[in-house]
């Protein structure tokens, strides 16, 4: 079975990395606990990287250490200072990619990170995306899936995808995959509610995909349809506990339904997996609002203009920021 949240990467709806927050060190002095970082490389199509050089570097600067993946694609840096690190992906024919990570915040974090081929550049996963599709698929269908997924990976209109992934499920119905792929290029394509039916059927067919999960949440979110979003989103964090959208997307559900303690609790999880998120902290500071604290929703506020300054939740946040301030100010 393809690793689906890898090729959902292509079409820009979610992020490569997830972070397992193993032990909240809030406030943590510089030194005052050891640290870790692990992680796996992948390939788009999911096979594992060996040999990727990994580099982690303190965001301040500093001394900078060095590791290679394993046959697994799998890296470690142990014994590390509760500071703000970089890590840095770098494999021949391949785009480099970096996150950041506050170990101040996370003692312990697991970085997942999928590999972009440059344009133009030859060098694609050696396995190649054939060898992982059904043996029993029609050569046909083959050809009409990779096609499609060859649109997607390309980074082209995600729209002429379409045509390609119903041809591939034309000629071979029983691929969870290409339903998967097909609603979510209906997605991306501003037509969510052609994606519905397809995204069904591949959860029909695959009980444990959890990014068909997730983007039929998303979905029902835009929709407003927050009950639908809360069931389908709540089994994807069984399937998928440490995915950012699956968690940030549930407490959007939660916080919307009026359950603003359990919301909490999913925007928080989400900041475990993506630290630099901005528009999760905004969040956390909405349901700080709502759980009348609010000096504590005043630092969300704060953090989540800090990291996505030109974001679209940005500046409703810094409008809150001022009144939370004067109204603060006023109380002394």
């Amino acid at each position: 079975m393809l690793p689906l949240r890898r090729i959902l990467l292509a079409l820009s709806l979610v992020t490569s990395s997830l972070s397992i927050f193993l032990s909240a060190q809030v406030g943590a002095k510089e030194g005052s606990v050891m640290c870790f970082i692990r992680g796996r490389v992948n390939y788009p199509n999911g096979a594992s990287v060996e040999g990727a050089l990994v580099r982690l570097s303190p965001s301040a600067g500093g001394i900078s250490q060095e590791a290679q993946t394993d046959k697994t694609g799998k890296f470690e840096f142990k014994n590390l200072s509760p500071i703000r690190y970089t890590v840095t992906v770098a494999m021949p024919g391949f785009a480099e990619a970096s996150n950041e990570f506050d170990m101040s915040i996370a003692s312990s974090t697991y970085d997942m990170v999928t590999l972009r081929p440059q344009p133009g550049a030859e060098n694609v996963p050696p396995a190649g995306l054939a060898a992982v599709l059904p043996p029993d698929m029609p050569d046909g269908a083959k050809a009409e899936f990779n096609e499609g997924y060859g649109v997607v990976t390309s980074g082209k209109d995600p729209g002429k995808a379409i045509p390609h992934f119903k041809k591939a499920i034309d000629a071979y119905p029983k691929y969870a995959p290409s339903y998967l792929l097909l609603g979510t290029a209906y997605v991306r394509t501003n037509r969510p509610d052609e994606a519905i039916a397809p995204l069904q059927k591949a959860i029909e067919l695959d009980r444990k995909s959890a990014d068909a999960y997730i983007v039929l949440g998303e979905i029902y979110n835009a929709q407003k349809n927050f009950a639908a979003a809360e069931q389908h989103l709540s089994k994807a964090v069984e399937l998928a506990p440490n995915s950012y959208d699956a968690q940030y997307q549930l407490g959007r559900a939660l916080y919307y339904e009026q359950k603003a303690p359990e919301a909490q609790l999913h925007f928080y999880a989400a900041l475990q997996a993506k630290p630099t998120s901005g528009e999760a902290h905004i969040m956390l500071g909405n349901v700080n609002l709502r759980l009348r604290d609010a000096e504590g929703a005043l630092k969300q506020f704060q953090e989540g203009v800090r990291l996505d300054p030109k974001g679209p939740m940005a500046e409703g946040a810094r409008q809150m920021i001022g009144k939370i301030e004067a109204a603060l100010a006023n109380q002394k």
